[in-house]
């Protein structure tokens, strides 16, 4: 052990002094770059998340703590910083942002009363002087030849100055964040929380079917980082619940892609009413980058092909015979909690091309409840829906319904006639079709062929 020590003691004390005058220069000035965290937790929502870090970093001799690196995109009252000193927690008795960029405004009043050089706009030679006064976009400068020139910034053609000394500091125009701490000293803990809109995620379900009675069902993540912080290396996690904001939809602007798949595990836990999914170990969002997850995937999940169609029978009042579509969805049991997300329905023709046949959207569901996903209105499947009688006493109103279903399809499809009526009571009497459930009628119909069905529905008056 002495002999590994000796070897090393030249790198070792060389790291050493490196790491002690890092930490007394962090000690002495109380800045420090995000780059640094020591640890850092995501939270990541639809529209934005919730950030949490932690940092080795003392205030210096006011007090005073400085992170530089931060992101235009933080929330501005979602900040929160607490100071660990002595295992107690300190809250700042003030925090400072300054946005930082470059302001014309503030640039060119910051040259007032300093050397500067004249260029262009019809000038044969630079001409030397002092900014005397600066006011929405005009500069006056006095000429060490004795003339005054006037600066319009708005003259394309104009004159432009030119700084004669280092008027600008880069780390005039950088963001950064100072806390003000009452206590002191040489040792510390910066815990900061914050919430960013330039960090989101969105979630896409992929639906290639199978036959009709199952599909290939996957489920990626993708993440989105629009900021200039790299957080690679944090700990994430996807919350997918009603939060009660509405979502904003950007779109992305960054320049990177990664693909990964996940590890086993990845399926989500509940926390309260949120589904929280853990991202598999070596996750990264780069600055300005989006990184896609595989989270789940099922090659035989099983499906069912239903045709739906909804209507209010009370209020229909009869005459001529209506001929109307249905419209198509498919209804899966979950096998698992299910995060909300779109999906992308894909099916394969007889020649073998794979073909968008519809878009949808997938919500929250847990383990066990149904899924249903609705595609869109029926090509082949039409219904003709026809009021026989109506008839009223003091009570109730029952109506008398034929309808016929014809199926152009290949194959045998099933239909659930649906009776959204508020008023509904009870439906009987019925022919050519099973009761699903007390409004909800269920048939059959054979590829190539129709069926008519007759039932007597009892509304409330």
């Amino acid at each position: 052990m002495d002999r590994v020590l000796r070897k090393g003691s030249r790198k070792a004390l060389v790291a050493a002094s490196v790491l002690s005058v890092a930490m007394a220069q962090a000690s002495s000035t109380g800045l420090v770059n995000l780059r640094d965290v020591q640890s850092s937790q995501l939270s990541i929502y639809s529209d934005r998340a919730l950030v949490n870090q932690m940092l080795d970093i003392a205030p210096n001799d006011k007090g005073q703590i400085t992170l530089t690196g931060i992101s235009k995109h933080w929330l501005q009252n979602s900040i929160e910083m607490e100071l660990k000193i002595g295992g107690q927690w300190h809250s700042p008795e003030s925090l400072t942002w300054k946005q930082g960029g470059l302001e014309r405004e503030r640039l060119y009043h910051n040259l007032v009363g300093k050397q500067v050089e004249l260029i262009g706009g019809g000038l044969n030679v630079s001409v030397q002087g002092i900014l005397a006064s600066y006011d929405s976009g005009l500069g006056l400068v006095q000429g060490t030849n004795g003339r005054q020139y006037l600066v319009d910034w708005s003259d394309p053609q104009g004159i432009r100055l030119a700084a004669r000394e280092e008027s600008y500091l880069a780390t005039n125009f950088q963001p950064s964040l100072m806390g003000r701490f009452a206590t002191n000293s040489d040792t510390g803990s910066l815990r900061l929380s914050y919430i960013s809109s330039g960090l989101r995620y969105s979630n896409q379900y992929r639906m290639t079917i199978n036959d009709n009675k199952s599909a290939r069902m996957e489920l990626t993540s993708l993440l989105f980082n629009d900021s200039a912080i790299d957080y690679s290396d944090s700990k994430m996690y996807l919350i997918s619940g009603d939060t009660g904001q509405s979502p904003i939809n950007r779109q992305f602007d960054g320049e990177m892609m990664a693909l990964k798949s996940s590890r086993a595990g990845s399926e989500p836990i509940r926390e309260g009413e949120m589904l929280v999914t853990s991202m598999p170990a070596g996750t990264r969002l780069k600055p300005h980058s989006m990184e896609q997850v595989s989270l789940y995937k099922n090659d035989q999940l099983k499906l069912e092909k239903l045709y739906q169609y909804n209507f209010y029978g009370r209020s229909f009042r009869g005459g001529q015979e209506q001929k109307e579509k249905p419209s198509l969805s498919y209804r899966f049991k979950a096998e698992r909690d299910f995060p909300e997300g779109s999906v992308r329905i894909y099916n394969k023709t007889d020649a073998g091309a794979l073909l968008i046949s519809g878009e949808s959207y997938i919500p929250r569901t847990i383990k066990g409840d149904p899924v249903v996903i609705p595609v869109g209105q029926a090509l082949a499947v039409r219904l003709k829906r026809n009021l026989v009688s109506q008839q009223q006493n003091a009570n109730k109103i029952t109506s008398s319904w034929q309808m016929t279903v014809e199926n152009d399809n290949k194959e045998a499809i099933k239909l659930l006639l649906v009776d959204r009526d508020y008023s509904l009571v009870s439906i009987s009497d019925i022919e050519g079709a099973e009761k699903e459930s007390r409004n909800t009628l269920v048939v059959t119909v054979p590829a190539g062929s129709e069926k008519t069905i007759r039932f007597e529905v009892n509304y409330s008056k």
